[in-house]
């Protein structure tokens, strides 16, 4: 299925900061924004796919529920491990494991606004030395805590728009 962004992309040059307190700030609104663009539409709209091979809201709500915890697991091992190795995530297969399309988009919608408040103080309790730990990915190379912080921040706008793209029946 063609209908989520890539892999995130480890942003480029040092992430500073005042950058990670900005996408930090994003992550907290996100919940929100996500909210206020399914508001109004009635559920058939919210699970109707805008085309055979791109994502229902309601499987974009589900995907980011799921990712935000493998990301928090990432940053644990991350803490923990001296440089591990992420493996490559299928989103793709887990919307088909896991039924995505069958799940309740309020439901989705919640759970992963209780994690992600969770994240955020997690992430706010980390020392600085703690943002710039370590691990090696298959396709990113090396990444920092802090540098998928970024990417986080950057994949939740992308899941932002193409949730509203769904709603509006685009692909």
């Amino acid at each position: 299925m063609e209908a989520r962004p890539g892999p995130p992309q480890a942003p480029r040059g040092k992430a500073t900061q005042e950058a990670t307190h900005e996408r930090l700030e994003r992550m907290a609104r996100v919940a929100d924004q996500l909210a206020a663009a399914l508001e109004g539409h009635e559920p058939e709209a919210v699970s109707t796919r805008p085309a055979l091979d791109a994502w229902s809201a309601t499987e974009i709500l589900c995907h980011l529920r799921d990712i935000e915890d493998s990301y928090v697991a990432r940053m644990r091992l991350m803490l923990v491990n001296d440089q591990p190795t992420l493996v490559v995530l299928d989103p793709d297969r887990w919307a088909r494991e896991r039924q995505y399309q069958r799940n309740d988009a309020g439901e989705a919608l919640a759970t992963f606004r209780a994690a992600r408040r969770e994240t955020l103080v997690f992430l706010h309790e980390l020392t600085e030395e703690q943002w710039e730990r370590s691990a090696n990915h298959p396709l990113l190379g090396v990444i920092t805590v802090r540098r998928i912080v970024h990417s986080m921040a950057k994949h939740d706008q992308a899941h932002l728009a193409q949730l509203e793209r769904a709603l509006a029946g685009q692909a």
